[in-house]
């Protein structure tokens, strides 16, 4: 879509610079309600997506109807919040109404709707191309609410989410997500041919394929990170420099190795 026919959608984040750790439930209540009386004439729409082992959903809840959709169990939770928010541009373009508010508790949903890479997510750009053509005609804003706060709205809408059934089989998948998808998978099955392998010494140092040196470490420290899980240090193997016999441990009598190092 062309700069200039970009209209940027009304995105209110008030409540998101409360702290969710510090800011008691009452209180999110509180300037909930106060949000809503002072845009009282906007009709609440409330959107949310779920995801678990076995089921991702999303669901649309506004004054007379509730609206839910299953997606494929490999589509992401960032999936699921967005498709919610285009279900409920839908659903406001079929509407007689002229002014709506739209709260979510998905913040990266908003950022990105608010930043406007399009290109970034497919629905994104439906999301992008139906407020193009719908603000024209209808005064839609959004509005960041917490989750789990006592919120009716968004209350109705996790429960729908968590219970939305139907088909998913033609919902397409973003590259983003199958990536994940993919790499789970891969993971799974490496993890697998490893957990065969326990003849080799190195499966009794490191049983779980995971990353073993910290991300936050220097060269140097990851050298010897390295050094001590595969047992290549001085003490293990100063003997086969010098032509000495191997170190035993006083305590355990057996050769010195990585075990011992770590």
């Amino acid at each position: 879509m062309p700069p200039w026919k970009v209209i940027y959608p009304k995105v209110d984040f008030t409540l998101s610079c409360y702290s969710k750790a510090c800011t008691p439930v009452s209180t999110y209540r509180t300037l909930y309600l106060e949000h809503r009386e002072l845009f009282s004439d906007y009709e609440p729409i409330f959107t949310d997506g779920s995801k678990s082992e076995s089921h991702v959903g999303s669901a649309v809840v506004s004054l007379s109807t509730v609206i839910t959709d299953a997606l494929p169990i490999s589509a992401s939770i960032y999936t699921a919040e967005l498709h919610a928010l285009r279900i409920a541009i839908e659903h406001i373009s079929l509407s007689r109404g002229k002014k709506f508010i739209i709260y979510t508790d998905s913040l990266s949903a908003l950022q990105s709707i608010v930043s406007l890479h399009s290109s970034s997510h497919p629905i994104l750009v439906d999301i992008t191309y139906a407020l193009a053509n719908h603000l024209k005609k209808k005064d839609i804003r959004f509005c960041w609410i917490p989750g789990h706060a006592g919120i009716t709205g968004n209350e109705l809408a996790d429960t729908a989410a968590r219970s939305a059934t139907g088909s998913s089989e033609r919902f397409p998948i973003p590259h983003s997500d199958l990536k994940a998808c993919f790499r789970q998978k891969l993971q799974s099955v490496w993890q697998s041919n490893w957990d065969q392998q326990t003849e080799n010494k190195l499966h009794s140092v490191m049983p779980v394929l995971a990353p073993t040196v910290p991300s936050s470490s220097n060269r140097r420290e990851q050298v010897i990170w390295t050094r001590l899980r595969l047992g290549h240090t001085r003490l293990t193997h100063r003997h086969l420099l010098f032509g000495e016999p191997p170190p035993y441990c006083e305590i355990c009598n057996v050769p010195i190795g990585e075990t011992h190092t770590l």
